[in-house]
């Protein structure tokens, strides 16, 4: 829930040009109450650069669910399964899975040590060459 308070520093004068149904905004958590089930959440306390660095990490998440997810419909296995396997490992590893992928596309030996079947790493490498190679 977000307060009307909580929603701009400046004087509202119509809450849907402020907010939109389905729009992603960055909003901070104030507080959670788990006995009710409610997560108080505020959007004037969250700075630019907050919004910055969130709008950035939602969108290299969404490129590798994106890569992840397409090799998984086309292999036949379980989204979870590759996450477990490639995506989780990569986070641990090299901070983020996006950053994983962006160095395999000059290095594809970073995949050597995870242990994935040849048609899905022929498949995944193919997938991340074509969504992340900078395009001239």
């Amino acid at each position: 829930m977000v307060m009307y308070s909580e929603l701009s520093r400046r004087r509202i004068r119509s809450i849907n040009k402020l907010i939109r149904v389905g729009k992603t905004e960055a909003v901070m958590v104030m507080r959670v109450d788990p006995d009710k089930g409610y997560i108080d959440l505020s959007k004037r306390r969250v700075a630019p650069e907050d919004i910055a660095a969130c709008e950035d990490r939602y969108l290299r998440a969404k490129a590798v669910h994106s890569i992840l997810r397409h090799v998984a419909a086309n292999v036949g296995t379980p989204l979870l399964s590759l996450y477990e396997t490639i995506g989780w490992p990569l986070y641990r590893k090299y901070g983020h899975a996006h950053e994983a992928f962006r160095r395999s596309v000059a290095d594809p030996t970073i995949f050597d040590e995870l242990e994935i079947p040849e048609k899905t790493l022929k498949l995944l490498m193919l997938n991340i060459k074509r969504r992340l190679t900078p395009k001239v």
